[in-house]
């Protein structure tokens, strides 16, 4: 099981600002949606990154949030927009298509 708290696809555009978070010190499988959402093609395989603990504020600064979504106890999905990596909305309904 992954370790981190916040996840995204770093090799498909199409998936900018598209978030898996798990809360802090949750129990949460998040590697269970994150392969949903690879066999699916909606997550490039074999492709996983981490927002790294130093990393937070200066996404929090930067992200806009859009939606997020409970996915069950401890994990949620979220769409935001970043100035340089604006979010698709067609791709986050195929998203919660997928994950709901």
């Amino acid at each position: 099981m992954l370790t981190c708290e916040v996840f995204f696809d770093p090799d498909d555009t199409t998936n900018s600002s598209l978030y898996l978070f798990r809360e802090t010190l949750a129990i949460a499988d998040v590697d269970t949606h994150i392969k949903r959402l690879m066999e699916s093609g909606l997550w490039t395989p074999n492709s996983v990154a981490c927002v790294r603990d130093e990393q937070r504020q200066t996404y929090a600064d930067q992200l806009e949030s859009i939606d997020v979504v409970d996915l069950g106890p401890g994990i949620k999905a979220g769409r935001f927009n970043h100035p340089a990596y604006p979010s698709n909305a067609d791709r986050w309904h195929d998203w919660l298509d997928c994950l709901k």
